[in-house]
């Protein structure tokens, strides 16, 4: 059986500086298997990727497991893959991290490999499904849906601080709460790069302000959109509609 807490210390290494902003929600104890060597055609290409002196900072922000891979890959090149995947898993649940919980495991034998500097700069993993249901929401359901906040990754400040220049979106599109993230970063003095899937290299990003930006308002309405889970992170069981009128789906 895989050991998930000690799983856990190996993607957020004390000696890292990003480590504090890894998510532990699906690393708790799970029914798993050994790590299996991952296939050597298995990792993508990351040609996009700036090398890693160049005082970048990462996010890749792909559906489910490929983003744990392009993770990966770019931890070949020197980068720390750090996982911010903040929806529990449950057998059934409207988002299916199964393939992520299988990527993680699998891929800390290519991680171990590559005995990563202490201060390497980082990529942080985000999954783009995270607010997508797989059908419609229902009572009973377990609902592990989830939402990026600012704080969820290091401020414009303490990236400033560590020598980061340059913020690099991996992603098919920004998403609104990655709005409220990059926006924070822009007015910051942080340059903004975007790598689209399929497209070649970078280009300049520019993020305007996203509605609700700064407003607590905007924060209260997305928390009562989800479910909060005690163990941590988001996931919890679709409420009768008798018990809460405040909820999406």
């Amino acid at each position: 059986m895989t050991d998930y807490p000690l799983l856990f210390e190996e993607w957020a290494p004390l000696d890292s500086p990003w480590a504090v902003w890894a998510k532990p929600v699906l690393f708790w104890p799970l029914d798993g298997v050994p790590p299996r060597p991952l296939p050597p055609d298995t990792l993508p290409a990351v040609d996009w990727a700036p090398p890693v002196q160049s005082g970048a900072a990462l996010i890749i922000d792909m559906p489910g497991a490929s983003s744990v891979l392009e993770g990966l890959a770019l931890a070949l090149r020197g980068y720390r893959p750090i996982p911010v995947f903040n929806g529990c898993h449950s057998l059934g649940g409207l988002i299916d991290v199964e393939p992520i919980v299988k990527a993680l495991t699998d891929g800390i034998t290519v991680l171990r490999s590559q005995r990563l500097a202490g201060d390497a700069p980082p990529a942080f993993m985000i999954d783009s499904r995270r607010l997508e249901a797989m059908r419609k929401v229902a009572p009973g359901d377990f609902d592990n849906r989830w939402c990026l906040f600012p704080q969820d990754l290091p401020s414009a400040r303490h990236l400033l601080e560590a020598g980061i220049r340059t913020v690099v979106l991996r992603s098919q599109d920004c998403q609104n709460d990655m709005e409220h993230v990059l926006v924070r970063f822009q007015m910051a003095g942080l340059q903004l790069e975007t790598a689209i899937p399929g497209s070649v290299g970078r280009t300049p990003l520019r993020v305007s302000k996203p509605s609700g930006f700064r407003s607590a308002w905007h924060r209260l309405e997305v928390l009562l959109g989800l479910r909060r889970n005690s163990a941590g992170g988001f996931g919890g069981i679709v409420p009768e509609p008798s018990q809460s009128s405040h909820r999406y789906g």
